[in-house]
């Protein structure tokens, strides 16, 4: 089955919708670019219609914590900004991934951070875990949601045991409240 056939399928369109149109155009001696414009229109239209432009939702992450007090919330406003949102717990507790993913990094090399695990997940997203006491998880290893990967800490520039963790979209921070449940 070609492109077309498929189109046509899912949306439920007759071809007689394309051809009777084009059969009236040719007698009328319309300008070529007109009818490239109007096709073009009329193209969009039908991938709008038949659910072709549609976004995919988000994925459905989940708490990296079970038990937690959120003591700060995302702000890019702020000067400096604090993109991500902090959850108090104590020290050990296990952190789990919020949703499956590949670990792109797990180690201590970003400033102020401390141990730090990086996950990447399907369609652009990634999320970041940030002052771990332990780091439970390598580089290249596949996560699934809710697999335990690090537990709290207060590595790196931290006042007490909390959870730093932060959503990227398309290597965009974005507040992780707006995305969890």
């Amino acid at each position: 089955m070609n492109f077309i056939q498929k189109f046509f399928s899912q949306c439920r369109i007759n071809k007689l919708f394309f051809l009777i149109p084009c059969h009236l155009v040719f007698q009328l001696h319309i300008p070529k670019r007109i009818i490239q414009i109007l096709s073009l229109v009329l193209i969009l239209f039908l991938f709008a219609k038949c659910g072709f432009l549609k976004k995919s939702p988000p994925p459905v992450f989940q708490w990296p914590l079970k038990k937690f007090q959120l003591t700060q919330k995302f702000s890019n406003f702020k000067k400096p900004p604090h993109l991500g949102i902090d959850l108090k717990a104590p020290i050990g507790s296990p952190i789990f991934s919020s949703h499956p993913g590949k670990v792109v990094y797990a180690g201590k090399k970003l400033t102020g951070y401390g141990y730090v695990i990086m996950l990447e997940h399907p369609l652009g997203w990634a999320s970041l875990y940030a002052h771990l006491q332990e780091i439970k998880v390598k580089i290249n290893q596949k996560v699934g949601q809710g697999d335990v990967i690090g537990t709290v800490g207060m590595t790196g520039r931290t006042s007490g045991p909390h959870l730093h963790f932060e959503l990227m979209y398309n290597k965009r921070t974005v507040n992780p409240l707006l995305y969890l449940p």
